[in-house]
């Protein structure tokens, strides 16, 4: 057990190496989403709402954060032949460490939600829905920096997906909404087909990393 736990540090002391400060922005996202839960009144139904929103916007889709900052040193310094075989071993390991890390940040969340509110709000469709866009963001990180080979542009496509959509709340553009913008019950059927797209598209897209990471390294890195 003290070995597994020295390996796990170790592999966290790489990582944040690799990605410097910005290693700690979902943290910091999280410890916002907590504040502001905190803050609103606990009478007010739309704050309520609103913590929700905020707690699945601004916390939820970092949950590939890490992992993309880990992958990116596959197609840096021209060493991707060398690089791809460690990180295609280690992806499992990686993939358990971030998601065990975001589970439990979500779980404290609740708890503090259900100290303020009450936990029935928020059980079981957001509880669902939050675990399933944690596994929905964490696959589309890896996807995006797997197909475009690139921190800058991949983070780029990820934060105007989320922006646009806290910003139109989910109306307009012409892509998969994956959010809930409105109080959650069992009985809105809109709600359940949006979590089943949303399993559809966990399975997509953990398919194309699983694909893509077993793919021999393209020789004509970015």
């Amino acid at each position: 057990m003290t070995k597994k736990l020295e390996n796990l540090y170790f592999l966290f002391k790489i990582d944040f190496k690799q990605a410097g400060s910005v290693f700690f922005f979902p943290t910091i996202m999280w410890l916002v989403s907590v504040l502001q839960l905190i803050m609103q009144n606990p009478q007010n139904e739309s704050d309520r709402l609103n913590s929700i929103i905020l707690f699945q916007g601004i916390y939820l889709p970092f949950a590939g954060w890490g992992l993309m900052y880990r992958l990116k040193e596959i197609y840096e310094d021209g060493a991707s032949e060398t690089l791809f075989p460690y990180y295609r071993s280690y992806l499992i390991i990686d993939i358990s460490r971030y998601l065990s890390i975001h589970f439990i940040g979500t779980m404290i969340w609740c708890l503090f939600f259900s100290m303020k509110y009450s936990f029935a709000i928020i059980w079981p469709i957001h509880m669902i829905h939050f675990f399933l866009i944690t596994l929905l963001f964490m696959f589309l990180g890896t996807a995006l920096i797997l197909i475009i080979k690139n921190i800058e542009f991949s983070l780029t496509v990820l934060f105007v997906y989320v922006v646009i959509e806290l910003a139109t709340l989910g109306e307009y553009m012409p892509w998969p909404h994956v959010f809930i913008f409105r109080p959650a019950i069992m009985e809105d059927i809109q709600l359940i087909y949006k979590l089943i797209s949303i399993c559809i598209y966990i399975a997509i897209l953990s398919f194309t990393t699983l694909f893509l990471i077993k793919k021999s390294p393209d020789h004509s890195i970015k």
